[in-house]
């Protein structure tokens, strides 16, 4: 809860008295992400890299009924990011993004499976609210 890496705001608040799971991406390469962690050891859950934005942070892979879904996270903020292929916006992305270079790494590897899986970027709520299926047509 301190320290260099630590939540910052209003999360670090809501993690305060709350126990941790560690988990390390100890499993092999899931679509284009080089490190993986199966939370249940059937494929359903998969926790995958999308490094660049906070440290330890970590995208959820489901398998689901209507088909696979990412749960981006920060790594990726809009849809738009991912149609053209373009990065956060260089205010507040420089100052909110641990490592530029690695989160721009994390943007081609999204863009590279956005046919493949429906990926849900943390701000786009239409993104959040529409049929699964892959993010562009």
């Amino acid at each position: 809860m301190d320290g260099a890496t630590a939540p910052v705001g209003g999360v670090r608040a809501a993690l305060r008295g709350r126990p941790v799971d560690e988990y390390r991406l100890d499993g092999p390469a899931v679509l284009t992400f080089p490190r993986s962690h199966d939370l249940l050891g059937d494929g359903s859950i998969v926790l995958v890299d999308p490094s660049g934005r906070t440290p330890g942070s970590v995208g959820v892979l489901l398998d689901t009924a209507k088909g696979r879904i990412l749960v981006a996270g920060d790594a990726v903020w809009h849809t738009a990011q991912l149609d053209a292929l373009r990065p956060k916006p260089t205010h507040p992305g420089l100052l909110a993004d641990d490592d530029p270079r690695s989160t721009l790494t994390t943007l081609h590897r999204l863009y590279a499976v956005r046919d493949r899986v429906q990926i849900l970027p943390s701000h786009d709520r239409d993104a959040a609210t529409a049929p699964a299926g892959p993010t562009s047509p």
